[in-house]
């Protein structure tokens, strides 16, 4: 019992205490002062406040049933204090957030919005407004209270991130896109803003995704990776971004390569990480085979040529490589000097793309250049692009620098790896070539291989059938006498079927009865109830041994 006629604040106090056990997580002992303050504190005031406290540290707890049997009884009793709706309206908002529903949310938050309350306040709940508006799907509404929000004037933190969140919200059909670009330009030149420019251009490329500017919304998602310093987990949103902006478009070697460079910087708690990480192990796999192909009908291309015509082919190569190595030092120069995955992607692609002309190389694998930045990372982290780089103590004498240097270039050489010298010199790509009957027949048999691997993985992982139908086709016309090709002519049957294009699908269904008859493949076409029997007989066949 409350003794009031020796202190008229003590169920002030008891609530007080109550709150700090609630913030300090410390839920049992909350509760129980809540509770003893509802059936003795002698202010009504206190009564209703300690019941929507009680709320709160059920909805901390995701006892929802407890916390809406109080709130409903809240709303429900006409002695509720009016001065307690703040309260009581952000506790419903709460409890609604928690459960992800936020269309029931607004509501209360916009009630709590129109009661007179401090402007930090009502600043905080306009961004919380905005927020899940724009999580609903409702951008304009977002759009809306991020304007609001900044009409009062907030702490420049609130007002750079309304201002950025706002430019991503807005519906380029209704709102003015000049002024919204016009903001960001301001604040790309604020020195202020230097450390947040990543989170700028990030926006200007939403921007321009709204606009239909699919190029342009990549070159900015790379430049907010490119200049992120310390924000690791914009600068994997920005990969992630270019990342699913080319798997949509079916490039695959450009999505892996932006996949791998997003999963280097993400944390593993980073909403569908695990869904990233299988694709990007697809990709990765697929990546691999594409490339075996690629290298080794370059290797038989230019193994066909004359001594003359390889010498000055490679030469060509060489000078190529030297220049894209320059410009990528280049360029990492000026995103200030940090390591940067995507312009060294660039650079790989720029020289890949020259090399079509006349045949691709070996040496330009995606696959091993994203799993060699990956495993950099997790070895020395994120290092500046200078003399040294490996070192963190720089007074370590130079003469000892040159000496781990050399022996680290020794080591990599003894390993199989190449060094920056070996991408200069002839032997390197001449030593590879398959010039004779048996270095052509294992280069072939690594093109049968991984062509067939890829057809799979198109099939299977990444489901894009046209690409698989391609892949099956290629191989067919290119390896008639494959033992893969039952399979190959099944999948065809399948995938066409699949598509809808059933005259082609009897084409391969008729050639894989006629060539292979005595197939699994065959029988299961010829007997639709072929496999329940055959696992019928293999049952039996267990209990028998059994």
């Amino acid at each position: 019992m409350l003794f009031r006629s020796f202190n008229n604040w003590i169920d002030d106090s008891y609530l007080m205490m109550g709150k700090a056990q609630a913030l300090k997580q410390d839920y049992f002992l909350a509760l129980k002062t809540f509770k003893y303050l509802v059936g003795a504190a002698l202010d009504s005031k206190v009564k209703f406040e300690s019941q929507i406290w009680m709320a709160r540290v059920y909805n901390e707890q995701e006892n929802y049933d407890k916390a809406r049997e109080l709130l409903n009884a809240l709303q429900d009793d006409p002695e509720f204090p009016t001065e307690l709706n703040r309260e009581l309206y952000t506790t419903l908002a709460d409890f609604y957030l928690k459960q992800q529903n936020y269309v029931e949310a607004i509501p209360f938050l916009e009630k709590a919005v129109d009661l007179r309350m401090k402007k930090e306040e009502t600043a905080r709940l306009l961004f919380i407004l905005a927020q899940i508006s724009d999580k609903s799907g409702n951008g304009q509404a977002a759009f809306e209270y991020y304007h609001k929000l900044l009409k009062l004037d907030p702490n420049y933190e609130m007002t750079f991130n309304a201002l950025i969140k706002q430019a991503e919200s807005f519906d380029v059909t209704l709102e003015n896109v000049a002024d919204i670009k016009k903001s960001l330009i301001k604040m790309l030149r604020d020195e202020k803003n230097k450390e947040y420019r990543d989170q700028i251009y990030y926006a200007f490329g939403e921007i321009a995704l709204k606009e239909g500017k699919k190029e342009e919304a990549i070159d900015y998602f790379k430049k907010s990776a490119g200049i992120s310093v310390s924000n690791n987990k914009q600068k994997g949103v920005s990969y992630l971004s270019i990342a699913n902006l080319y798997f949509k478009d079916e490039k695959y070697v450009a999505a892996q390569a932006f996949y791998d460079s997003a999963l280097s910087v993400l944390n593993s708690k980073f909403p569908g990480f695990d869904s990233i990480s299988v694709k990007a192990r697809d990709l990765t796999q697929l990546v691999t085979q594409l490339t075996v192909v690629q290298d080794q009908d370059s290797l038989q291309r230019i193994a066909a040529m004359s001594p003359s015509e390889q010498l000055s082919f490679i030469d060509d190569m060489i000078q190529k490589l030297k220049e894209d190595d320059q410009k990528e030092k280049e360029q990492a120069n000026q995103i200030q000097g940090q390591y940067n995955p995507s312009s060294y992607y660039e650079s790989e692609q720029r020289i890949r793309q020259e090399l079509s002309k006349s045949g691709k190389w070996y040496f330009y694998n995606p696959a091993v250049v994203g799993y060699g930045r990956t495993e950099f990372k997790k070895r020395w982290g994120d290092r500046k692009l200078e003399d040294n780089w490996r070192r963190f103590n720089k007074s370590v004498s130079e003469m000892n620098f040159v000496q781990v240097t050399e022996g680290s270039q020794q080591a990599e050489s003894d390993s199989g790896k190449v060094n920056q010298n070996d991408r200069y010199n002839r032997k390197t790509y001449l030593k590879n070539l398959p010039d004779n009957d048996s270095l052509l027949e294992v280069s072939n048999k690594k093109v049968e291989d991984a062509l067939f691997t890829a057809g799979q993985i198109y099939m299977e992982d990444l489901r894009d059938l046209p690409r698989a139908i391609s892949s099956f086709e290629s191989f067919a016309t290119r390896f008639p006498e494959s033992s893969y090709l039952p399979t190959v002519y099944f999948n065809l049957y399948s995938l066409y079927h699949k598509t809808g294009q059933q005259a082609k699908s009897g084409i391969y269904k008729e050639q894989l009865l006629l060539k292979f008859p005595e197939s699994e493949y065959a029988k299961i076409l010829s007997d639709p109830d072929y496999l329940r029997k055959r696992r019928s007989e293999e049952h039996t066949s267990e209990l028998q041994s059994h």
